[in-house]
């Protein structure tokens, strides 16, 4: 049979499960490996589940397989530093040959955020790259870089993470970057032509709907000023209750206005930034967020940042007008950004507000230098 589950496969099953909070951690039934066919399991929760003495726990447990879902990293205590990190590595290793309910393969091994986990998520990876260039551990820089690449190319983009669920939303796109270092580290910039499919395949996922967006609105993750300029925002392709987060997300859409309240969370998801005041209309309550109407400066610098190492990527090929092409994107987005994020008056770049035209009131920190 089939290892690989989407949660809507057990819709009535999983609904019931996190609203009846049998296990602590919401995760837990995200995370469940089927050991029977779904079509079976469905049946017999239908069958059972009005029965006297039915315990919702127990069928649970007797059907799926947590395996890994508590996982805890064993150490010595009063390691140095430098030791303690090089023994995490090892510890936070996962590999993913196949899929196993929710979670999807990949190629090659990966490491973790934390016991918690054992998927394999996009921007994190990134910073965890930086933690292996200093450690000389070339070779799993390169597996990420693989991942990565594996799940441009199958999916069309690098997940949230790697599981089923995750499917309608990336994370901040840092898989250019991850180029960039693994190049530094390696001394090698044939890199950037072995993967120029990928990072344009990565950079289309991005900008799709850009040539259909009307002015002053929002199309998928591109907007469109009501100047007619492109900027790009976080977005998630579903409405609905983040499975990760079933309970959560119904509690907190009670008192919620609005149709996309969900895409709204999701989309912040997206950011990676889940979850901040940086959302929400009233800087409070989540209620009011409202991440679909902002377009945001991180995400517009590190798409700048895929342009122009897309314009370098087609220069070592001699691909003239492609280069031309993403040298005059990322010319325009540069110009872009200081236009629409940069705040005079308290000289800091802020998200920009696509509604109200204006900057948002939060204060980010620009991520990237913007240089000529």
């Amino acid at each position: 049979m089939s290892n690989q589950l989407y949660i809507k496969e057990i819709q009535v099953l999983f609904d019931a499960v996190q609203k009846s909070e049998i296990f602590e951690d919401q995760k837990m039934m995200t995370d469940a490996v089927p050991l029977f066919l779904i079509s079976e399991i469905n049946a017999k929760y239908e069958l059972e589940k009005d029965s006297t003495g039915f315990d919702l726990k127990s069928f649970v447990m007797a059907h799926f397989d947590f395996l890994g879902a508590k996982v805890s990293v064993q150490r010595e205590d009063h390691l140095p530093i430098e030791e303690h990190i090089e023994k995490l590595w090892d510890e936070l290793t996962r590999t993913a040959h196949e899929e196993k309910g929710t979670l999807l393969k990949l190629p090659k091994p990966y490491i973790v955020p934390g016991g918690r986990f054992n998927e394999f998520f996009y921007w994190d990876s990134y910073f965890i790259m930086l933690g292996l260039q200093v450690s000389g551990r070339v070779e799993m820089m390169e597996n990420i870089v693989e991942n990565c690449a594996y799940l441009i190319q199958n999916v069309g983009f690098v997940p949230n993470a790697s599981r089923t669920h995750f499917l309608s939303r990336s994370q901040p796109p840092y898989f250019s970057l991850m180029l960039e270092l693994l190049a530094e580290t390696t001394n090698d910039e044939t890199i950037y032509s072995k993967y120029h499919d990928t990072l344009e395949k990565e950079y289309n996922f991005w900008m799709d709907g850009n040539e259909e967006v009307e002015n002053g609105s929002g199309l998928k993750r591109v907007v469109k000023t009501q100047d007619g300029d492109l900027l790009n925002r976080y977005y998630d392709a579903e409405n609905e209750p983040r499975p990760e987060s079933y309970l959560i997300d119904i509690e907190d859409k009670e008192n919620a206005p609005g149709e996309e309240f969900y895409r709204n969370i999701r989309s912040a998801c997206e950011s990676g930034w889940d979850f901040s005041s940086r959302w929400f209309a009233d800087g409070e309550h989540i209620q009011t967020i409202e991440t679909l109407n902002l377009a945001e400066v991180d995400l517009n610098c590190l798409l700048w940042h895929l342009e122009i190492t897309l314009a370098k990527s087609s220069e070592l090929q001699n691909l003239k007008d492609k280069e031309n092409y993403f040298s005059e994107r990322a010319a325009k987005r540069r110009h872009m950004i200081h236009k629409y994020f940069w705040d005079e008056k308290t000289k800091i770049y802020r998200d920009y507000h696509i509604k109200k035209t204006q900057k948002h009131r939060l204060n980010i920190l620009l991520l990237f230098t913007l240089y000529s």
